[in-house]
């Protein structure tokens, strides 16, 4: 359950990154 964690963590910053830059 760690792989999903990290992908999590990835998604969200992903998803902070297109929302500052939509």
């Amino acid at each position: 359950m760690t792989e999903v964690k990290l992908r999590n963590d990835q998604w969200r910053k992903i998803r902070g990154f297109l929302n500052e830059n939509p």
